[in-house]
């Protein structure tokens, strides 16, 4: 008999109640599937999951802001490309990547410096 898993909590990064609603058709025992659903929804309390709002997230709005850099001319050098390019790449998005531009606080914003700071140190 398969199971189906629902709960809801909130987000941390946009308040937003977010729900698990889904169909566990390999599962076998009850306490397997309730152990699957507190799984993800505390993966979810814990900011692990990914947003799926329409709002624009830091990513496609870094991406535009290059795009926009470039077309006006701010950029101009294929080296300045790579370096925007590249920090993006490597830091920006892979830190900031999936969290909401309106949602994006400065502890946010100013925690990864602190702690690579700290750990030159």
């Amino acid at each position: 008999m398969p199971f189906r898993i629902r709960g809801r909590t909130r987000d941390p990064k946009t308040r937003e109640r977010r729900e698990v609603n889904r169909a566990l058709p390999d599962c076998k025992r009850a306490s397997e599937a309730a152990a699957i659903a507190r799984a993800e929804l505390a993966k979810i309390a814990a900011g692990e999951a990914p947003v799926q709002t329409s709002a624009l997230r830091f990513a496609d709005w870094a991406v535009t802001v290059l795009e926009r850099k470039l077309a006006i001319g701010a950029i101009v050098s294929a080296a300045g490309h790579a370096k925007w390019d590249w920090a993006l790449r490597v830091h920006l998005i892979p830190a900031f990547g999936q969290i909401l531009v309106d949602k994006l606080t400065r502890a946010e914003l100013v925690a990864p410096a602190a702690r690579a700071a700290s750990s030159r140190m």
